[in-house]
């Protein structure tokens, strides 16, 4: 069975493991917002990553495309009535990306160099409930290449686009909704973007999507908005720090983590989040704390386009073993991750084993043994006992 088959099989099989079970208490409920405040909210819209393309042709070209979001600034300003429906909302939008094309063309070989500046930039209207936001109208549209070679010319464009952002609740704490991005409009850009597939293997072509959003919400009356500004700021640079890691350790996955939490701290220590709220049933689903953790985590253990882990020379057993409790711990670790580190652990135990390494060949059968992983447990014993 091919590699890239019995991974996908297997991730079939063991996703279940660490996928949360939705209780049917919560499956009845809506998330809403919850009953604070003026009825005045505010928010932003988390949007960062980057996508990148590689391809190789039959005549010994190739190229390269990775498009990367630079300038991120989405901010959401709108009233709730008394049934939780958006009345009154604006969404202010500035967003800058950056897609830079590198190869060599087809049949001349000639190398060429290309760089693609976007923008897009207005105000759109926000309607809809907590369940649903809708953020649609038209914004300006530019976009600017500088090129060398022999691909194309440099050019410049300004037009307006119509846009449609839809976003479905997924979490309601105290005093913060969180949604994420379900549907786009063709013309959505590089919203539209983040929509792609994670992964795609297809022939001598791979992408990888590592773009990430959320939208985040709280009431416009909070009793220190400067402090929680803050914490969003620090939340959002810990992000960026994160994504610029070519390969992240599990100590930059836990400066995400310890930021994030430093804002839900903020937001639970406000005195409305003291007080009973009747009616309001909070919800807790998969977060942007966890898809961008995921995706740092698949980058640390990337494929080849021959199903082959590309990094795992780069860490020592126990740095892989930091990386799965780091993702564990929000629950970034789905079935294809799954996979990718009991398939690091299995390399790294034929070398420790080739070796003689016991110090390794312990960190290995300790994991083994401490999440239940019989077969790499197996091994690992099989190979302390035949050292002893």
């Amino acid at each position: 069975m091919p590699g890239s088959l019995r991974r996908a099989l297997l991730a079939f099989l063991v996703v279940g493991v660490f996928t949360p079970t939705v209780t049917a208490a919560s499956q009845g409920s809506e998330i809403s917002f919850p009953p604070v405040g003026s009825g005045q909210w505010e928010g932003l819209v988390l949007v960062s990553g980057f996508i990148t393309e590689e391809w190789d042709r039959s005549d010994g070209t190739f190229g390269v495309s990775v498009t990367e979001i630079v300038e991120n600034s989405v901010n959401l300003d709108f009233t709730v009535d008394a049934e939780g429906a958006v009345t009154e909302g604006t969404v202010t939008v500035r967003l800058d990306w950056l897609a830079e094309d590198v190869g060599t063309a087809p049949v001349s070989h000639d190398p060429y160099h290309v760089v693609h500046f976007y923008q897009q930039s207005g105000t759109l209207v926000l309607s809809g409930t907590a369940e649903r936001m809708v953020a649609a109208g038209t914004l300006n549209y530019e976009a600017y290449t500088e090129a060398s070679g022999a691909l194309v010319e440099g050019s410049e464009s300004v037009e307006s686009i119509d846009v449609e952002w839809v976003f479905r609740g997924f979490e309601a704490s105290c005093v913060r909704v969180s949604a994420r991005l379900v549907e786009t409009s063709a013309n959505a850009g590089v919203m539209g973007a983040a929509r792609l597939p994670r992964e795609v293997l297809s022939g001598s072509t791979r992408i990888y999507n590592e773009i990430v959003t959320q939208l985040l919400t709280w009431p416009a009356e909070l009793e220190d908005p400067d402090q929680i500004a803050k914490a969003i700021t620090a939340a959002e640079q810990a992000a960026k720090d994160l994504e610029i890691r070519e390969l992240p350790e599990a100590r930059h996955l836990l400066e995400v983590v310890q930021a994030w939490n430093a804002l839900n701290a903020e937001l639970a220590a406000l005195d409305t989040c003291q007080k009973q709220i009747v009616g309001w049933v909070p919800q807790a689903q998969q977060s942007w704390l966890t898809e961008l953790l995921r995706a740092a985590l698949k980058t640390a253990l990337a494929f080849d386009i021959e199903g082959n882990l590309l990094n795992v020379d780069h860490y020592m057993t126990t740095e892989l073993v930091d990386l799965w409790d780091a993702g564990l711990q929000e629950q970034a670790i789905d079935g294809d991750l799954l996979v990718r580190f009991l398939d690091a652990f299995h390399i790294k135990l034929d070398e420790a084993v080739a070796e003689a390494n016991v110090a390794e060949i312990i960190d290995i059968f300790a994991f083994a043994s401490r999440f239940g992983f019989p077969n790499l447990y197996d091994e690992a014993k099989a190979a302390l006992e035949a050292m002893a």
